[in-house]
């Protein structure tokens, strides 16, 4: 949708990071933060963060937290 002028080049250069080590990344939709995913585990995130920090990136883990869907037995009143 955004063109990469728009979305600027440490924006990107972030992406191609982890997405050279075999993480996925995405962006976060804030601008200037991505989420990765490491698959392989903790070794591939080792390789993020030692690439990140060599490309001039903060690596901090995010914390997964329970979902707030609610169980199908439970209705919603209108």
């Amino acid at each position: 949708m955004f063109g990469d002028e728009v979305l600027g080049e440490k924006n990107i250069r972030m992406v191609q990071v982890a997405q050279g080590v075999g993480a996925a990344c995405k962006f976060t939709g804030s601008g200037g933060a991505a989420i990765a995913f490491c698959p392989n585990g903790g070794s591939q995130v080792k390789q993020l963060e030692d690439a990140c920090k060599a490309a001039g990136f903060t690596v901090e883990r995010a914390l997964i937290g329970p979902s707030f869907v609610m169980p199908s037995s439970t209705s919603v009143q209108e």
